[in-house]
């Protein structure tokens, strides 16, 4: 028999699902069967899958200390400070500036140091997570990629991270970018392409006439012009995978430094010259619309940050 009490993180969900991050080795039909055979509790009565979880509930399982040991997976984590800038905290959002080269999330591997666990961690430190973590919580609301800096919003409980992936999911707030790419873009504009995914080469491409594609959506406008290259202030509509260094590269404007979907030549000629090896993509302002509960704290508030240093250093350069 195992044990544990709902902290606020975990609360406000499904129990089957909370069950699911606790025995996360587990398959979903041993789970079930776990309900089907009365096997879980919640303050000492049986429940049933859809039971939606309250804070303080005592959540009881009745398995085997083997089976416990193979199932489960208890990540321990050291608290202690978080190394990244906080732009704004409360009981239930957290918005960090996240470095280039940082991985959000990783794979699964009790080892690995991402931004994730280094919030869990954080939290553990702040006394609002206990060292034992069961799931993913807290959790990034949207994605940022690994060589993009910027800004990025996590939920610290259940209820806030199913709250804000619905208002990035239905693109009801607006996410800004700064873009750096190769080549004289003479005027804003908007970019609308269908969008396909490879997930075996982690690829996005621009879907042909005959192909389903997500359609996504760029708005950018010019900053300004330094040498060859354009200063873009891009808007998001949609949210889809690498959208805008696919649209970019589309426009036969790439991102500067973009290895995936860049001109690897002159990004070759970049690094040698400047010294610059960065993909000049940055998240810098995300503004929320009108929200209650949960998110009221961010109601309304736009929050910005300026370039990182390593940017802002390559920038330099190219004015002088």
């Amino acid at each position: 028999m195992k044990q544990t009490t709902i902290e606020p993180q975990n609360a406000h969900q499904r129990i089957d699902k909370f069950m699911r991050k606790w025995l996360e080795e587990a398959p979903l039909s041993f789970i079930y069967k776990l309900f089907r055979k009365k096997e879980i509790k919640v303050n000492g009565k049986w429940v049933k899958p859809e039971y939606v979880l309250k804070q303080g509930d005592l959540v009881t399982v009745y398995l085997k200390e083997e089976q416990y040991a193979d199932f489960s997976v208890q990540r321990r984590l050291q608290p202690k400070k978080l190394p990244y800038n906080i732009i704004y905290e409360d009981a239930h959002v957290l918005i960090l500036q996240k470095p280039k080269g940082v991985l959000v999330q990783g794979e699964g591997k009790l080892s690995e140091t991402t931004l994730t666990t280094e919030v869990q961690a954080y939290m553990v430190y702040q006394g609002e997570l206990t060292d034992h973590v069961m799931g993913s919580l807290p959790a990034p609301a949207h994605r940022l990629d690994r060589q993009t800096g910027g800004l990025i919003v996590y939920g610290k409980t259940v209820e806030s991270l199913q709250a804000l992936q619905h208002i990035f999911k239905s693109h009801q707030l607006r996410k800004f970018y700064y873009a750096l790419v190769h080549g004289y873009v003479d005027k804003g504009g908007e970019l609308s392409y269908k969008l396909t995914k490879d997930s075996d080469k982690k690829m996005v491409y621009v879907a042909g006439e005959d192909e389903e594609g997500m359609t996504a959506i760029t708005r950018y406008d010019v900053v300004k012009h330094i040498q060859d290259f354009s200063l873009l202030n891009v808007e998001i509509i949609t949210g889809r995978t690498h959208q805008i260094r696919v649209h970019m590269k589309a426009f036969q404007h790439p991102v500067v430094g973009d290895q995936k979907y860049g001109d690897f030549q002159k990004n070759l000629a970049v690094k040698k010259t400047y010294g610059y090896e960065a993909m000049f993509l940055h998240a810098y302002a995300i503004v929320f619309p009108k929200l209650t509960g949960v998110l009221s704290g961010i109601s309304e508030k736009k929050f910005t940050i300026e370039l990182d240093e390593i940017d802002q250093g390559f920038l330099l350069k190219l004015n002088a």
